[in-house]
């Protein structure tokens, strides 16, 4: 699939994640998801992409099963595209949130009801995949609000695996080993108040909502 200059760069920069063969089922996957009118599943992506019948649409499943790429990598890559471009001096604004994909079937991993803010009704509760996200808020001249641009994530696996803030407090670990002389500020709700935000070094600062029962002194 042949894809525009300007997202043809902004791919090239992501190449180092990937193997040759890798890389070249992503970049028809990306197209494919942006070219994609009905559901972004892995076969609607491939068709989107004007692969099949030309090319087995079991290459674009074994991208997600079996290819040997690090999302962790890809991330930081994305991450230091995006520095480059729009924060490329003073301090990193990030904001950690999570966000529900929902899921239904009685197979799929990690999949639990929890807090929805996208549900209607009064329980606001969803069934589906919880994923915590980080990303990087930037300035665009386009646009007079600030811009978030996700690039780390955890799928987060409830009461068997790391709470979200510290799934949370991991990724901007990564982030602040990558960029080590770089000022970074962290902004997230209420729900991401802990006490693994103690003891940061002086260059990184987290901010949230005090909690109701607490007040200043």
């Amino acid at each position: 699939m042949t894809v525009s200059d300007g997202l043809s760069e902004v791919l090239e920069a992501l190449r180092g994640a990937f193997t040759a063969p890798t890389f070249a089922t992503f970049k028809d996957l990306v197209g494919g998801m942006l070219s994609a009118t009905g559901e972004h599943t892995v076969t609607g992506m491939w068709i989107a992409a004007g692969l099949a019948g030309r090319a087995h649409w079991a290459r674009g499943h074994r991208f997600f099963a079996q290819a040997k790429w690090d999302a962790d990598h890809l991330g930081l890559l994305l991450l230091r595209l995006a520095v480059r471009l729009f924060a490329p001096d003073g301090a990193l604004r990030l904001v950690v949130d999570e966000t529900l994909f929902l899921r239904y079937g009685k197979n799929v991993h990690a999949a639990f009801y929890q807090h929805d803010g996208s549900a209607n009704g009064r329980d606001g509760l969803g069934r589906g995949n919880s994923f915590v996200i980080l990303g990087l808020a930037v300035s665009v001249p386009f646009i007079q609000r600030a811009v978030l641009l996700p690039v780390l994530l955890r799928l987060n696996l409830g009461k068997d695996g790391p709470s979200k803030v510290e799934q949370a407090r991991a990724m901007v670990g990564l982030v602040a080993r990558a960029f080590p002389h770089r000022r970074i500020d962290v902004v997230g709700d209420a729900l991401y108040r802990g006490k693994v935000w103690r003891d940061l070094p002086e260059r990184i600062t987290f901010t949230t909502r005090l909690a109701r029962a607490r007040s200043c002194q």
